[in-house]
C-alpha cells in the first residue's frame, strides 16, 4: 500500500520502503539521532530503544518508538481503506503531538512545554528523573 512493491511484510512496511524510511529520518532529525533501518521489527525496537538515557529516558524512547511505527500503520490503513493521501509531514506532527501527551501522563515529572519538546526532544528527555 505504502510502496506498492509487491506483497506486503513488517520490514518493508514500517522500516524500508520510501515512505516510512522518509518518516524514521524526518524524526531521526528531530531528535538529533540517525537510525540503521533493520529489517527485523524485533531488532529495530531493541536498537532504538538501546539510546535510553536511564530508565524514563528508555521509557521515553519505547514511547516514541510506538507512536511513530503505530503512525506508519494508520498512514497506511488511511491510504488503503480511506484512499486518503500520504502527507509525511502532517503524520511526522501527529507523531511530535501523541508522543508528548503520553509521555506528560505516562512520566508525571514531565514540566517541559509542547514548544520545548518540539524544538528540543533530547534535552526534554534528559530532564526525566529515574
Amino acid at each position: 500500500m505504502l510502496c506498492n512493491l509487491g506483497e506486503e511484510n513488517s520490514g518493508n512496511l514500517f522500516f524500508t520502503c520510501e515512505v516510512p524510511r522518509s518518516l524514521w529520518n524526518r524524526c531521526g532529525g528531530w531528535l538529533g539521532v540517525q537510525f540503521v533501518h533493520h529489517y527485523s521489527v524485533k531488532e529495530h525496537f531493541l536498537r532504538f530503544c538501546a539510546f535510553g538515557m536511564g530508565k524514563s529516558g528508555t521509557g521515553v524512547w519505547r514511547v516514541l518508538w510506538l507512536t511513530i511505527v503505530w503512525s506508519i500503520w494508520k498512514l497506511r490503513n488511511n491510504i488503503a481503506f480511506k484512499n486518503m493521501v500520504c502527507d509525511i509531514v502532517e503524520v511526522f506532527f501527529t507523531i511530535q503531538t501523541k508522543t508528548w501527551a503520553v509521555i506528560r501522563v505516562k512520566f508525571k515529572n514531565s514540566f517541559f512545554s509542547y514548544s520545548n519538546w518540539v524544538i528540543a526532544p533530547l534535552e526534554c528527555i534528559k530532564m526525566l528523573k529515574g
